[in-house]
């Protein structure tokens, strides 16, 4: 079943998979995968098995006697290979009869590999898998394991066929699996404090269900004896004729108190105790944390203090994107172009656009971000007035998302493409390689305003890997941070009206959140970068902000290299700007 009311069913005779609205089934469904005969063509199918839906309704089916799994993608004529499909094997991109499928969050696909006895995990794209459990050849751990399944908490259950039983494999996080052995007993006191605080809270819980249950009876019970008198009172009043208005007004009151009674049955309510039920522990670490610093003459690395149209000139740059070739992407937003500058380089060269403002495919307006997606090397670019993100491969344009004031652009590492819409005050979200839908909210889309479910002219973005998303709400002179899946937002810096003190921001624009959970903003109105602490109510002033307009004069765009050093777009002294890291 998938979120939307929709039932979908394999037929591993016909090599098919229908789809049936729930609770309409007087029809021949809808064919959403396969249903072209049997074969190992791209349309086709082999004995599909287990099917997994996910929330873009896109269809995941174990293709078993292909040693496949297939990604039908909603409305596709034919799916596409995501997992094996490089014949029956044991080696890690082979399958040998898939059954069970799941795919979680993150797009990482789970696969009952029947024959080798084996959990493989694959991310789609990657030629190979790994394995999660099995596969050691030890026959009394997994035979014929068919049957895949997490629980809440992330652990694994498998339906082991020919043992027939029913397995669980308990998660290791990848925070344990981080630690070091020395750590481990600390992993086994927080585990242990979970476990007793659950089981308090249960136990607190289950008594004051006993109480309310108990109190409620007893209300009942009155209700009941009140009932039955009113009753007898009705039949002596019958016998005697006595139904007067002044007995039928009694009876009315009588009713009416009953009726109070059964919309409240208890003189009871719920009091929350100050006074916490469990004891809260916290870490507490001897490692002081260290703040890297920087020095605080800018170097000039790109552009000149005059604007122009030349290699070795930029007007008004915006956003930048720095990759470990130290090669920097500028969004030449007046010049609408993307210039790339090679490290050390006197001059750059025109990579986008370059073709006067205009709507063309190979034209660009007021370009505002640029991207990089590694992966295929191709330039992802916020082509702001024009209202699209285009992509560029080798001079090859592709126009990804139309119709959207787009500003920031961030690609999450498991494949996704987020977008803030300037005008719509919202964040979306997109599958790489497939734009042909609205995308999802993430952040934001109830209007214009301050609450924390809403943004007031949203611009850059950054996606952390857990996929909470910071948006620069730059009218709001805020950052906000949406955790995955939150109907609301919190503000991390700023958010203090606008202005110069170290809780306040002023028109926020690009923003970096590093490993340690550290924000760094370009505070434009300002001209200085912060950064701050999350949970902090000051941040701190890391370059800039000295007054000094020939230093730092309206920045917008912000990167680290691989180094630490950081890079800032000054965008009215028409520059790419280095502060060398000192510490």
């Amino acid at each position: 079943m998938d979120q939307h009311g929709f039932l979908y069913v394999s037929d591993c005779q016909k090599n098919e998979v229908k789809r049936w609205k729930m609770g309409d089934y007087n029809n021949e469904g809808i064919i959403v995968a396969g249903g072209n005969g049997i074969g190992d063509q791209l349309n086709q199918l082999n004995e599909s098995t287990f099917l997994f839906v996910d929330e873009d309704q896109s269809v995941y089916v174990s293709d078993s006697n292909n040693h496949r799994v297939m990604k039908w993608k909603k409305g596709a004529k034919e799916g596409t290979i995501v997992v094996g499909g490089n014949k029956k094997g044991r080696n890690l991109n082979q399958l040998s009869s898939a059954q069970g499928i799941i795919v979680d969050d993150l797009g990482q696909i789970y696969v009952a590999d029947w024959g080798n006895n084996r959990v493989m995990r694959w991310c789609e794209g990657q030629e190979e898998g790994e394995i999660v459990v099995g596969g050691n050849g030890q026959e009394n751990q997994l035979n014929g394991l068919v049957g895949l399944s997490f629980d809440d908490k992330g652990n694994l259950y498998d339906s082991d066929m020919e043992t027939h039983q029913i397995q669980k494999f308990e998660i290791q996080t990848i925070n344990e699996q981080k630690q070091n052995s020395q750590n481990f007993p600390l992993i086994e006191q927080i585990n242990q404090w979970e476990i007793e605080s659950i089981d308090k809270i249960q136990q607190k819980a289950q008594e004051y269900r006993e109480i309310v249950i108990k109190s409620s009876q007893t209300c009942f019970n009155d209700i009941d004896m009140k009932l039955k008198d009113l009753n007898e009172q009705i039949k002596q009043m019958q016998i005697e004729n006595e139904f007067n208005e002044t007995g039928l007004n009694y009876l009315r009151n009588q009713l009416i108190e009953i009726k109070e009674q059964l919309n409240n049955p208890s003189d009871i309510s719920i009091k929350k105790d100050s006074q916490s039920i469990i004891n809260e522990i916290s870490i507490i670490s001897s490692k002081k944390s260290t703040f890297n610093k920087w020095k605080q003459n800018a170097i000039t690395v790109a552009g000149e203090n005059e604007n122009g149209e030349g290699l070795n000139q930029l007007n008004r740059p915006q956003g930048i994107f720095i990759d470990k070739n130290k090669t920097i992407f500028i969004a030449d937003t007046e010049n609408h172009r993307i210039v790339e500058w090679n490290y050390n380089a006197k001059e750059g060269q025109i990579i986008a656009g370059g073709n006067g403002r205009g709507k063309r495919i190979n034209q660009l307006n007021y370009p505002a971000g640029v991207i990089v997606d590694e992966q295929n090397h191709s330039i992802i670019i916020a082509d702001y007035m024009n209202r699209r993100v285009i992509q560029w491969l080798n001079q090859n344009q592709q126009i990804l998302i139309d119709n959207i004031d787009c500003y920031g652009l961030a690609i999450h590492k498991n494949g996704f493409l987020y977008v803030s819409d300037e005008k719509k005050n919202e964040v979306r979200r997109w599958k790489m390689g497939e734009y042909n839908n609205e995308g999802i909210i993430v952040a934001g889309g109830n209007g214009i305003g301050n609450q924390p479910n809403q943004l007031n002219k949203p611009g850059f973005i950054f996606v952390d890997e857990n996929q909470s998303v910071y948006i620069s709400d730059t009218s709001n002179h805020s950052v906000m941070k949406w955790i995955k899946g939150a109907k609301e937002g919190i503000i991390v810096a700023g958010g203090n009206g606008q202005g110069r003190n170290l809780n306040q921001l002023f028109s926020p624009q690009e923003i970096i959140v590093d490993d340690l959970g550290q924000i760094y903003v370009a505070d434009w109105g300002n001209n200085r970068v912060m950064r701050w602490c999350e949970g902090q109510e000051e941040g701190e002033i890391v370059v800039g902000g000295n007054g000094q307009e020939n230093q730092l004069n309206g920045l917008v765009g912000l990167s680290f290299d691989d180094k630490g050093n950081l890079y800032v777009s000054d965008m009215e002294n028409h520059r790419i700007v280095k502060f060398e890291i000192i510490s």
